[in-house]
């Protein structure tokens, strides 16, 4: 995957589209799924959000979780007067253009295209970008303090256990898949289903790394290299960290597209010195502890709100 395409797949989030309800109580597609303080999230709106996060329609109550966070949010936002204004958007649409290297707007139009995104809904996705960012660090980022007692803690911890850590010698199986183009997502999802089959099959990766894969070391056979867990991207961890050298992951989807992994060797290492890695600590702890105090904002808002789940199982299907 290309930088240009992961600066652009960063900057996709969802916006929720609040449609009004249907009348006369017939199930259309715009019957309503739930009522949040007054804002409404449709059926509709909800079966789009299934679609774009990748999930099946009998998960739909963790998505709709998810519409309602994302309402009670929006809502914080709008109250707390957190919305970009058109200066910020327009500065964040200038530092992308920075990032890639485009020179006029002309270019990123055309770069837009490629990703199956309009100018307007690139800048709404910015916007959005922006005031979520306001918003944790102006509900949250001041209940946040990391001491150099706790990031000690951690790398003892996480880096000193038995004074050695894995690290693994992996592979990988990219296809190209990004979220604002739902067509290509399918393909690259029925072709990752279809290759972990045949992996299973005991195929060869790397030959099936080698023909099929996206990524630049699809000519090496998938060949990442060597990570330490703690070099490793939580969701490409979880994949790899229970695995035996010679095992295959499951797949994992992010806004990029679908990945498979297959651990070559697993070795000790020394670890890395606490100064070069103090700064990487305080961001991950920092990035923990901001989760922390939002599950517990979601968890007090949920108790104030009004919130009238309408949708039954049967509605969805």
């Amino acid at each position: 995957m290309s930088p240009t395409a992961q600066v652009l797949t960063s900057l996709i989030l969802a916006v929720i589209v609040l449609s009004p309800p249907a009348l006369g109580g017939v199930k259309t597609l715009d019957a309503v799924a739930a009522v949040v303080n007054g804002s409404v999230i449709t059926i509709h709106d909800l079966r789009e959000k299934i679609i774009e996060v990748d999930s099946s329609k009998d998960k739909y109550r963790e998505v709709l979780d998810r519409m309602i966070e994302d309402a009670l949010v929006q809502a914080e936002i709008t109250k707390r007067g957190l919305s970009a204004s058109e200066a910020e958007i327009e500065q964040a649409v200038n530092q992308v253009k920075q990032q890639n290297d485009l020179r006029s707007n002309e270019q990123l139009l055309e770069l837009l295209k490629s990703q199956d995104l309009t100018f307007s809904q690139f800048r709404a996705n910015l916007k959005n970008q922006i005031e979520r960012g306001k918003f944790v660090n102006y509900v949250m980022g001041t209940k946040i303090k990391i001491e150099d007692d706790d990031i000690r803690q951690y790398y003892e911890e996480n880096y000193l256990r038995d004074n050695q850590a894995k690290k693994y010698t992996l592979r990988h199986i990219f296809l190209d898949g990004p979220r604002a183009d739902k067509t290509k997502r399918q393909k690259a999802k029925d072709l990752a289903n279809e290759l972990r089959k045949k992996l299973a099959a005991k195929q060869d990766f790397s030959q099936l790394a080698k023909e099929m894969s996206d990524a630049p070391t699809a000519a090496s056979g998938g060949l990442l290299g060597d990570f330490l867990a703690t070099e490793l991207q939580e969701e490409f961890l979880q994949a790899v960290v229970s695995l035996k050298a010679g095992e295959i992951s499951q797949i994992v989807a992010n806004d990029a597209g679908f990945y498979i992994f297959k651990v070559d060797k697993i070795s000790s290492a020394p670890p890395p010195a606490f100064e070069r890695i103090r700064e990487d600590i305080r961001r991950k702890l920092n990035a923990l502890e901001l989760e922390r105090h939002y599950r517990i904002w979601v968890s007090q808002m949920k108790q104030k709100a009004f919130i009238d789940v309408r949708i039954q199982s049967d509605d969805i299907l």
